[in-house]
């Protein structure tokens, strides 16, 4: 195959951790500063205080982390590839790269601590204080408790100037490049201090120790450990994961909208599964946020673009994500995908004075059209990644351990006895409809006699109606009156009776519906109960194969031992003769 091969032996359970900061002090003291101040500090330096307010899942990073590909340097899904783009972290952060000024770029030694500690306003007193040294009595960087508290006394002075630099120092030593929660270390402190006097955009450097961390994470046997900018890749992925009808507004804001955009709280095999079922159609290829006008596409005479990180180079192939910048993703080429990635060593110097010479002469591609983007992709781009052979993360079964089983059977006694109880319920449901129904019949029977009556009585009416009309000897009143009377008694007697019946008939549907109810219910959780139980035997019958093997094993085992035992035995007893014979 042309280009690229896949990776032979992809590890898909390699355990990441990454340490998570609240940052409950740093925002405490920002929110005594007035809004003035904030919205100050984000028109001159971007949206660094944002960062502050994401929340990170560290789960779906360490999920993220194991379909990473070391060689085309991009994370590979079943039915695509996707990289953190340098637009899309420059968006993110509103700073963008700037020709005249450039981007971090390593010096081959740090910044002096006295260049970067000058204008924080400092006391002389607690200055000795702010230092961390190593064994060595060497200063290695800044302690961050100290800085805190300095940062708290000069907003009580009002030094906003000194305090805006002290806020991204911190910033940018325990979120963009974190080298752990106590401290702001010399590498941070390099990229601070030229971003502050030379405006040399930062964000090249963050993505770099991303790739870096994570390519690191991915290769590790055991366990790897995240150290890099977070927040910006969990806002990335799950941007492009969930954002669909989250971010309506017009002109949304990438770090202030992201918490339009609901997470689902789960665990890191939830959260591989989810990443292994992603579709192409359903990932939402450029973020709504992302309004580019060109990309950079190479830098020197680099096809890549070659990141230089605050500790170390990794080369980034932008042309694997060209559908997240609304182009047509073509095939790439084989000089666009592998590249550098090193640590800064003496032995590096060379290829690091390539990389710092290359950024003077960037390759940027224009782009046209500002409509909605339709990604699409190209037929030989299609080909070219079915013959790699993307290897699919199937999560592996777990065995059931003690407790599973405990539980299991907890809640098959409860589903017994929950099945139990509606059934009881159905029953008594059944013995008042029933009641019901014969207190109805009764009613039928009672309104048909009086129907039977009340013909009587109107047929005696018109008699008496007809001899009325006859002349009266004795001066009597007429018997008709009489009958009406009765008559109408029996009609509301009658009406009385329907009204009850209409009342017990709809008692009666209620109650049917009721038991319908109730009898769904118990076959739902006498279903439920069916697979609980299934499910429980075969966990059972696999634990017991399970033993089965360990003692089959444990036998071969000591069959091997006793056979081992005999054969020392006979040495010892051929040495002893060889022994007596001497």
């Amino acid at each position: 195959m042309e280009g690229v091969q896949a990776v032979p032996d992809i590890k898909r359970n390699i355990k990441v951790s990454a340490v998570i900061d609240d940052y409950k002090e740093l925002k405490r003291i920002v929110g005594l500063v007035p809004k003035g101040i904030t919205c100050e500090f984000t028109r001159a330096y971007g949206r660094f205080l944002s960062l502050l307010y994401i929340e990170v899942d560290v789960d779906v990073l360490s999920a993220l982390t194991q379909f990473w590909n070391s060689n085309i340097r991009c994370f590979e899904f079943s039915q695509f590839d996707a990289v953190p783009t340098l637009e899309e972290y420059t968006t993110m952060m509103d700073c963008p790269i700037m020709d005249k000024v450039g981007v971090y770029l390593y010096k081959e030694q740090h910044v002096e601590i006295s260049k970067v500690i000058g204008p924080l306003n400092i006391p002389e007193d607690c200055l000795k204080k702010c230092l961390a040294k190593d064994d060595n009595n060497q200063v290695r960087g800044l302690k961050r408790n100290m800085l805190e508290k300095h940062l708290d006394m000069l907003v009580k002075m009002r030094n906003w100037a000194a305090f805006k630099k002290t806020l991204l120092l911190i910033i940018f030593g325990v979120v963009l490049f974190p080298r752990g929660k106590t401290e702001i270390d010399r590498a941070a402190m390099d990229a601070y201090f030229q971003f502050v006097e030379n405006k040399a955009c930062p964000i090249p450097a963050v993505l770099a120790e991303t790739l870096r961390t994570v390519d690191v994470c991915r290769n590790k046997k055991k366990q790897g450990n995240l150290q890099c900018c977070l927040q910006l890749l969990y806002v990335w992925i799950i941007t492009h994961c969930y954002v669909r009808r989250h971010m309506d507004v017009s002109a949304p804001i990438a770090l202030v909208d992201f918490h339009k955009i609901p997470v689902k709280k789960m665990t890191v095999l939830e959260w591989k599964e989810e990443f292994a079922k992603l579709e192409s159609e359903k990932f939402f290829w450029v973020c709504p946020w992302y309004k580019p006008k060109d990309i950079i596409i190479g830098c020197g005479s680099f096809h890549h673009v070659p990141l230089m990180g605050t500790r170390g180079c990794i080369s980034y192939t932008p042309i694997v994500a060209l559908r997240q910048l609304r182009q047509v993703q073509v095939k790439p080429l084989k000089e666009q995908l592998g590249g550098y990635n090193f640590a800064y060593t003496v032995g590096n110097a060379l290829e690091t004075n390539l990389v710092k010479r290359s950024w003077k002469h960037v390759h940027r591609k224009k782009i046209e059209g500002t409509g909605t983007p339709r990604p699409t992709v190209t037929p030989e781009y299609t080909e070219w990644r079915e013959a790699r052979d993307v290897q699919i993360y199937v999560p592996k079964e777990r065995m059931p351990t003690t407790k599973d089983l405990a539980d299991m059977t907890i809640r098959i006694e409860e589903l017994t006895a929950l099945v139990h109880q509606l059934q009881l319920e159905n029953e008594a449901k059944d013995f008042k409809i029933s009641n019901l129904e014969y207190e109805s019949h009764k009613k039928d029977q009672k309104i048909q006699n009086q129907t039977e009556k009340i013909n009587e009585l109107e047929e005696d009416y018109r008699k008496c109606y007809k001899m009325s009309k006859r002349p009266r000897s004795d001066g009597g009143t007429s018997s008709a009156t009489k009958f009406q009377e009765e008559i109408r008694d029996l009609n509301m007697l009658i009406k009385k009776n329907s009204d009850e019946k209409s009342r017990l008939e709809s008692v009666c549907r209620s109650l049917r519906d009721e038991n319908r109810r109730l009898e769904t219910s118990s076959q739902e959780m006498k279903k439920e109960l069916e697979s609980k139980i299934n499910q429980m035997e075969i966990t059972v019958g696999l634990t017991r194969m399970a033993e089965i093997r360990r003692d089959t094993d444990l036998r071969a085992k000591q069959q091997q031992i006793d056979a081992l035992e005999k054969e020392i035995q006979v040495y010892e007893e051929n040495f002893e003769k060889l022994q007596n014979c001497h």
